[in-house]
């Protein structure tokens, strides 16, 4: 019977001991936990975009892949309040802003980066608890012995501890504690011993990590590159954008380019028609009838090939936005048709107003001496089309005289901006920082450890007064602690690692420097090599639909070969592709060159706009003042 009764005892204690655990547990669900992690996450991006950008910006994690229902063949993904059209649906054309828009919704690329900074803002938020926090915990055993032939031996025990814990920058640790515990052999409350404590604890380093920020060095390491991050991130949104910009202009490029090849199909099935006729009439040999038949026969081959070259172009950019294949949607021709009439956006950092007065006043100097080298040559047709190319020619001359002298002075801005914006040559400057505070870690450690601990605790009134605390009997207790190794190998080598190190890191940063300005002035001149074929492919169509009218009224007249025909009409489809191409190289180009000097901003719904100044990390700097940021004119080399 008494063996029954401690059972019920223990099962008692034991279930009082499970429901009060079960209590504190069910505090907080999984799903709370997770809107905890979340708000800590947000918040420290939220400050860190504050601290990087000098604004913050809607930013979550929330993600629906844009797939394909599996009822119907309907989508369950929304663009602008209407469902993507899939299956056997018509076609939806999408404009640059819907594609941009649903790329930042549907892209497991930016999807990725985002969850990237959520992770790392999550691991600081863990790392700031661990420097200073609360903690607390709830333990408690119930057992039962019974020894064969012997006595029985119930126990039970239980403590439940709070406390606060401060890590100090110098290197200190500040502790906080109170508990309450409580012992019984389950026979009953007489023989129950509840007690309680608490305790106050400060334990510093004297000398070595001692004094000057070691120990906040890891804390501020991350507070910091969380920052980075996120000016990383922003950097990313951009970049990405610029690149559904490109893969939007490459499909509708590849479309144009379609497009030329069935209008030139359409005049070579003309001019073949138009060389049976001479053929049958002895005008022209069966062998300018074969050689259109043939040109007509490769026009029809291309156009195969370029179908399927666009298709898969269409699918591959489909992907790249975070959709499925299976998709109905398409980039919208009259967003290129806009781009052309709307013509090249200006060149950044170039005055263009300047460039085209000086090339006028170029011109009217040219015209002006023409005219009196020449006298009477505007009334010869001959004489006209010589003093057009003579001006022409001059007027070419200055403008590119004009655009070298701004294109030196804008590269030069553009390094500045670069130097001062992008987040690599950041994290360069803070590697080379970080390699240097590392050297002066590591020296700290041939420093002797002297450490003091000092501390204070009472306990509660024994056996049933745990709330009646005895500071009048309190403990206190003084530790001072001195260790060093006459060895000091490890730290020796240790020392030499992080001086090679350091030297390792300046060497990579001065070669980013100079990578940076290699990369910002080839960009640039880049920019205006495309500019510059722009303009020369509007010539060129001109020219080749001169041509190509020429050609077709000659050859009906009899006076032009087929073969000249031909020679105009590909002429004429080059010259078509080539404009289209210059022109989408150009305007990618540039918004891509604007992205790498933080001169685009992404707002929520992915789309981007110009600024006016850069986005530069002097702000960065400002706020923590251990990265040093020279000027340019200074030179790379970077000492912290």
């Amino acid at each position: 019977m008494r063996r029954i009764d401690g059972l019920k005892r223990t099962a008692g204690l034991g279930a009082s001991l499970g429901v009060t655990l079960a209590v504190l547990l069910s505090g907080c669900t999984p799903a709370q936990y997770a809107r905890q992690a979340d708000k800590a996450a947000y918040g420290l991006i939220q400050d860190k975009q504050a601290v990087a950008l000098g604004e913050q910006r809607p930013f979550t994690i929330d993600y629906a892949r844009a797939d394909v229902g599996a009822v119907e063949g309907r989508s369950r993904l929304l663009l602008r309040g209407e469902p993507l059209p899939a299956g056997d649906e018509p076609v939806r054309l999408l404009s640059l802003s819907e594609c941009l828009e649903l790329a930042s919704l549907a892209s497991a690329d930016f999807q990725d980066e985002k969850e990237t900074l959520y992770i790392e803002a999550l691991a600081l938020a863990n790392q700031r608890h661990d420097w200073a926090g609360f903690f607390g915990a709830l333990t408690g055993t119930v057992s039962h012995d019974k020894i064969q032939d012997g006595p029985e031996i119930n126990a039970a025990s239980g403590a439940f501890e709070v406390g606060f814990a401060q890590r100090l920058a110098q290197g200190g640790l500040l502790t906080l504690g109170a508990g309450l515990t409580v012992l019984s052999d389950l026979t009953g409350i007489h023989n129950t011993e509840f007690g309680s404590f608490l305790t106050a604890e400060l334990a510093q380093p004297l000398w070595r990590g001692a004094w000057r920020g070691f120990a906040y060095e890891d804390l501020y390491r991350a507070e910091r590159d969380l920052a980075i991050s996120v000016l990383e991130y922003e950097r990313f949104t951009q970049t990405f954008s610029t690149r559904i910009t490109s893969d939007f202009y490459q499909v509708l490029q590849d479309l144009d380019t379609l497009k030329n090849e069935e209008d030139n199909i359409v005049r070579l099935e003309q001019a073949l028609r138009r060389t049976q006729v001479q053929v049958e009439g002895g005008q022209a040999s069966r062998i300018e009838q074969d050689q259109t038949e043939k040109n007509l026969l490769d026009a029809q081959v291309r156009l195969a090939r370029l179908r399927q070259q666009y298709q898969s172009r269409l699918d591959r950019f489909k992907i790249t936005m975070g959709i499925s294949t299976a998709f109905n949607v398409a980039p919208d021709p009259a967003e290129l048709a806009a781009l052309t009439r709307r013509g090249p956006a200006p060149i950044p950092m170039v005055d263009e107003q300047a460039l085209a007065a000086i090339a006028e006043q170029a011109a009217a100097e040219a015209a002006a001496r023409y005219d009196a080298e020449h006298p009477g040559a505007a009334g010869d047709p001959v004489g006209r089309e010589a003093r057009e190319a003579f001006i022409r020619r001059w007027r070419d001359q200055a403008y590119h005289d004009a655009l070298e002298a701004q294109v030196a002075h804008a590269a030069y801005q553009a390094v500045d901006i670069a130097l001062h914006a992008r987040p690599e040559v950041l994290r360069g400057r803070v590697a080379v920082r970080d390699a240097g505070r590392n050297v002066l870690i590591v020296a700290d450690r041939f420093n002797p450890r002297v450490d003091l601990a000092l501390g204070i605790g009472a306990s509660g009134t024994r056996p049933n007064e745990p709330f009646r605390v005895q500071f009048h009997r309190n403990e206190r207790f003084a530790e001072l602690l001195l260790d060093y190794s006459l060895d000091q190998t490890d730290n020796r080598d240790a020392y030499r690692l992080a001086l090679i190190a350091e030297s390792r890191e300046l060497r990579r940063y001065n070669t980013l420097i100079d990578d940076t300005r290699l990369d910002v002035i080839d960009n640039y001149r880049e920019l205006i090599r495309a500019r510059q074929t722009y303009d020369l492919q509007q010539r060129n169509v001109a020219v080749a639909e001169r041509r190509q009218r020429l050609a077709a009224l000659e050859q009906a007249a009899g006076e032009a070969s087929a073969r000249d025909v031909l020679e105009a009409e590909e002429g004429l489809r080059d010259a078509q592709n080539g404009l289209t191409e210059a022109l989408v190289a150009y305007e990618t180009t540039r918004i891509e060159f604007l992205a790498s000097l933080g001169l685009l901003d992404v707002d929520a719904e992915g789309q981007y706009h110009e600024r006016e100044t850069a986005m530069r990390f002097t702000r960065l700097s400002d706020y923590y003042g251990s990265i040093d940021i020279e000027s340019s004119e200074e030179g790379a080399a970077f000492r912290p």
